[in-house]
């Protein structure tokens, strides 16, 4: 099996559940100038050497593809005053066009707990850089483009390749820079998860207990019951549907109860706190058991964490992971009106410092000879998975049947040992073991799901990994 099995899953995962909270017009020159950062600057089942040569050659390309506009070119928070056409506003930030401009200004629209970086040193991401841009992908309907058009045409705002260490290609687009803070969605959770090893490394955490011992207001809820393992592998069997659409679904409720919505609930809604819509929820007497992707049961493991480290989720995660990674900024977490923390997709973070993690879990928990999460965390996350619970969960099989979920991670059960967080609107943060390789793709896609979108980064994914390994 191959790397993109992972890549092919979490498209299909996109389809149906993720949230991470769960298509383009022409610009002008200085867009379709994609911005490379410096040091001082802000699918199908085939296998990759299958899908993604690698070709420099200018002579077979079709049709241009036209670049999107960036937020400024369509008006997007423009103007003193700011027209109400063009004005960023609780009831739309989540939507296309506004998310090209909100998704890199969060805190300007939601309320945030701040995780502080900390006053030590920055860890160093040594530079490698590579032009990878001319490289050219084929779609799966057989449309070729480069990387560089892909960049520019794709909603992607940063995108950075980590290999063995080093930044090998860093590009920003949309206006993004380098100290730019971008929502991650559902990426969130993964880290949560890292979180969570780290608790249970410092012995404050008991995976095997259940919800309501660490929560006793979780006593009646669907959540009582299920042990923390349970929470971190999605198999709860909660009473819930992650409709991105349907105004009444229990996930636009559940929008209502963190923040992300106008506190006159202009979905019918009466907004409540995240801790006090949690305990409403109910279990699925008609689920057969598996997985099944809630979005609160990120929540509720956040509410654990908090419960079990006795500080708020932001200053656990400021003194136990960021502080510790040596990220260059502050991070960040939304929270509700009463300020708990949105602990399944209210991450927001730089493109280098996700890279920063990313490769602290690449290297099996350490970072510059800093031992952050144990060894034994990220084998466990990328071996201990429950294959049974995936085929037997909310996909029956019919996806990447060697595939699990551990601890809010994506795994492929390939022969790299891939795995991946996913983020709604096409955030990516991939991991491949046995290339040393780390991808994170930061974007404002206009839907929240795309199975195009998807497939086609898959593949850009692909191509540069088979570019590295023949020119390493």
């Amino acid at each position: 099996m191959s790397i993109i099995r992972l890549l092919h899953v979490a498209t299909v995962c996109f389809t149906t559940l993720l949230f991470a909270a769960t298509g383009w017009a022409q610009a002008d020159a200085k867009t379709d100038a994609i911005s490379t950062a410096s040091p001082a600057a802000p699918a199908s089942d085939l296998s990759v050497r299958q899908r993604a040569q690698p070709s420099m050659d200018q002579d077979r390309a079709e049709t241009v593809p036209v670049a999107v506009k960036t937020a400024t070119e369509l008006g997007i928070m423009q103007g003193r005053p700011v027209s109400l056409d063009n004005r960023v506003t609780l009831s739309n930030w989540m939507t296309a066009p506004y998310n090209r401009w909100s998704l890199q200004h969060i805190p300007q629209i939601l309320p945030i707990a701040t995780i502080y970086r900390g006053d030590g040193p920055i860890a160093e991401l040594p530079l490698h850089k590579r032009d990878l841009s001319a490289l050219w992908v084929t779609s799966a309907t057989g449309d070729r483009l480069t990387i560089a058009q892909w960049l520019a045409t794709s909603y992607t705002d940063g995108f950075i390749v980590l290999q063995n260490g080093q930044i090998v290609f860093e590009v920003y687009l949309n206006n993004m820079r380098s100290q730019t803070r971008h929502l991650t969605y559902s990426i969130t959770k993964s880290v949560i998860g890292i979180l969570a090893g780290i608790l249970v490394d410092d012995g404050d955490l008991d995976l095997a207990r259940t919800a309501e011992e660490y929560v006793p207001e979780l006593q009646h809820s669907g959540f009582a019951g299920y042990t923390i393992r349970d929470l971190l592998d999605m198999q709860a069997a909660i009473e819930w549907n992650e409709d991105y659409v349907n105004p009444d679904s229990p996930w636009r409720r559940w929008k209502d109860s963190i923040g992300w919505t106008p506190s006159s609930g202009d979905s019918g809604h009466a907004p409540q706190g995240n801790y006090n819509f949690l305990p409403t929820l109910r279990r699925d007497p008609a689920w057969s058991g598996g997985f099944k992707y809630v979005s609160p049961s990120a929540e509720v493991v956040g509410w654990v964490l908090e419960r079990a480290g006795g500080e708020p989720l932001a200053e656990l995660l400021s003194r136990r992971l960021w502080a510790a990674l040596g990220e260059e900024r502050d991070a960040f977490l939304t929270t509700d009106r009463s300020f708990a923390p949105a602990a399944a997709g209210g991450f927001g973070a730089t493109l280098r410092d996700l890279a920063r993690f990313g490769q602290m879990v690449l290297n099996e928990g350490i970072l510059n000879e800093r031992r952050i999460v144990s060894r034994e965390w990220i084998t466990d996350i990328r071996f201990n998975g429950s294959n049974k619970a995936w085929r037997n969960g909310q996909y029956r099989g019919r996806w990447n049947p060697d595939g699990a979920y551990r601890s809010f991670w994506y795994i492929a059960g390939d022969a790299d040992g891939s795995f991946e967080a996913i983020g709604i609107h096409g955030q990516r943060l991939f991991i491949n073991p046995a290339r040393k390789l780390v991808i994170v793709r930061l974007s404002s896609c206009p839907d929240a799901v795309s199975r195009t979108d998807y497939d086609l980064s898959s593949r850009v994914i692909a191509t540069i990994d088979s570019a590295l390994q023949e020119q390493p």
